[in-house]
């Protein structure tokens, strides 16, 4: 080029290797990210403390990177060859990285039993964990930043523009990367390949920044991505389990008074389904013990979300758990509350042992079924109960349930909800009172609303909270008690209807697979006692105050360290 040097040329070409390499190591550590902390939600959990716990140790072992990098490119002639050097290395510890994760559930039962005494030393601990697990290859990437920095840097009074270029280029690539993650490479390809992708464009940056630095002997840098190239994958197909089969994490391992036998109760509980899509991972165990043998239960991203046990063939088939009680009786009490019902509206599958209830009241000529997750429909289909998506008058949407009730305008004469844990913010604005007003705009006139509650998970005062968020908006509430499981169930409307316990159970007992409910539940309060909770002062569950999505993850500890007490 013309008026141009061999020199300038020369620069202008290591500037693009080096945007470019910053820009592919920026997607590759978002990628790395997002991977890493939908492996880690699986153990850890994926409440507001376990997603501040993961993000802060990332964040943190970058920010010892930047600090190391700062030195290292002061101290090294050949910024290239180090930072390529520094992508291969990320590439080894980041694949190492996930199989320490898939398998890190022995370690973590520990810490569980070890610390679930205090809130806070536990969370601390779980913070120590996620930052040594992730320590060295976050390390590695924030030392990226000033080698290439110092690698580009000629002239001081430039060092801000210099500056601002990398940075704006590395972090361009960590969107990029996060919008592939999120959008393109786990839902297609699952988390393990994620992680190879990632590991991939790392190679990449290694292979181009080894080659375009060509000064000295670079044998050692060759060694590297040797072993970043074949060492790594394998140790990854080898030692990284096929399988999500956690059977102890922050959700379960409340289940267990003491520590358990993860050898004796992996032998109890067999995974017999699982996918994994945009949405998160589902699978369905077969857990042969106290409910008979043939006793299936579904979980999302780790969470039980219902159980069912199924004992004789055709018309003589009985089913028990430890959950059935409130499965059906979120179907069944609406109904007997609105008896002339004709349509149901149902959020949350589960198992599909409500909606199947709810199909079997003749007199519902419509149900609706709202889930989120594609997946359950799948599972419950193959596992469950296969004859609700046969029924004629069923329709399911996959879509999240505010959005679509929100977007509709339709109503119905019983809206029941049973949504996942609310203990992670995607859950938790489905029990505010927000999300009560919308449902009750989308009741007809005299509908009735069935709202969950995990009773287990909550103290009498936070019970208290959310049964005044309750009746706020609906100004004519009955409160049930499931004794057997610690679940609430909470009815309400906004025109007086009449729930007497000794009818509702008569009635209840000869509806169809009733029989094992028994006497497991009862009517805890009238609406004269909501409406005393309602008028003291107290407060509520809100959108933007989300009392329960954190007292319920804070109560998975508190409630289990009181059980062994």
């Amino acid at each position: 080029m013309e008026g141009v040097s061999g020199s300038d040329r020369k620069k202008t070409a290591l500037d693009a290797v080096l945007l470019g390499a910053l820009f592919a190591s920026g997607a590759a550590a978002l990628i790395y990210e997002i991977a890493w902390m939908r492996a880690l939600s699986l153990v850890v959990g994926s409440t507001t403390y376990a997603i501040s716990t993961m993000l802060a140790a990332f964040m943190s072992g970058l920010a010892l990177g930047a600090y190391v990098g700062g030195i290292a490119a002061d101290r090294t002639q050949n910024k290239l060859l180090a930072f390529g050097i520094v992508e291969a290395a990320i590439a080894v510890f980041g694949l190492l990285t996930f199989v320490v994760i898939r398998n890190m559930e022995p370690f973590y039962v520990w810490m569980f039993y070890k610390f679930r005494f205090s809130f806070h030393v536990f969370f601390v601990t779980q913070f120590v964990l996620a930052f040594f697990v992730m320590l060295v290859p976050t390390t590695l990437m924030g030392m990226t930043f000033p080698l290439a920095l110092k690698g580009r840097a000629r002239d001081l009074s430039a060092i801000g523009r210099d500056g601002g270029g990398l940075y704006s280029i590395n972090s361009l690539g960590a969107v990029a990367g996060s919008l592939a993650a999120g959008f393109v490479l786990i839902p297609l390809m699952g988390i393990k390949m994620s992680n190879f992708v990632a590991a991939g464009l790392n190679i990449a940056v290694a292979v181009v920044l080894i080659i375009v630095s060509r000064r000295g002997n670079n044998t050692g840098a060759l060694l590297v991505l040797i072993a970043a190239l074949g060492l790594a994958p394998v140790i990854v197909f080898i030692k990284a389990p096929r399988h999500f089969d956690m059977a102890v994490n922050f959700y379960r391992a409340g289940l267990h008074r003491d520590k358990p036998d993860l050898k004796q109760l992996k032998s109890a509980h067999k995974l017999v389904y699982e996918k994994e899509n945009a949405q998160g991972v589902v699978q369905v165990f077969s857990a042969a013990g106290q409910w008979g043998n043939d006793h299936k239960y579904i979980a999302t991203n780790g969470k039980i979300e219902g159980s069912v046990a199924r004992t004789g063939i055709g018309d003589a088939v009985r089913y028990s758990s430890g959950d059935w009680a409130n499965q059906l009786l979120l179907a069944y009490l609406p109904l007997e509350a609105n008896p002339g019902a004709k349509s149901f509206f149902n959020i949350g599958l589960g198992t599909g042992a409500t909606f199947m209830a709810a199909l079997g009241d003749k007199g519902i000529e419509r149900a609706v079924c709202v889930d989120i997750q594609p997946l359950v429909y799948e599972a419950v289909e193959k596992f469950f109960f296969p004859d609700i998506f046969k029924d004629a008058r069923a329709e399911f949407a996959v879509a999240d349930a505010r959005n679509y009730l929100s977007r509709t305008t339709e109503k119905y004469d019983i809206i029941s909800s049973e949504p996942s844990y609310p203990t992670d913010e995607g859950m938790s604005n489905l029990f505010s009172v927000e999300f009560f007003e919308l449902v009750r705009s989308r009741l007809n006139e005299g509908g009735v609303f069935a709202q969950w509650l995990p009773g287990y998970l909550l103290t009498g005062v936070d019970e208290q909270i959310m049964i005044r968020t309750f009746g706020t908006v609906f100004k004519n509430a009955y409160v049930w008690s499931i004794e057997s499981s610690g679940d609430v169930i909470m009815i309400g409307a906004m025109v007086p209807f009449g729930m007497d316990e000794a009818r509702i159970k008569s009635a209840v007992a000869g509806r169809r697979l009733a029989d094992a409910i028994g006497k497991e539940y009862r009517l805890w309060l009238m609406p004269e006692d909501v409406r005393k909770i309602v008028v003291a002062d107290g407060e509520l569950n809100t959108d933007d105050r989300p009392y329960i999505e954190f007292v319920a993850a804070r109560s998975v500890l508190a409630r289990h360290a009181a059980a062994v007490r």
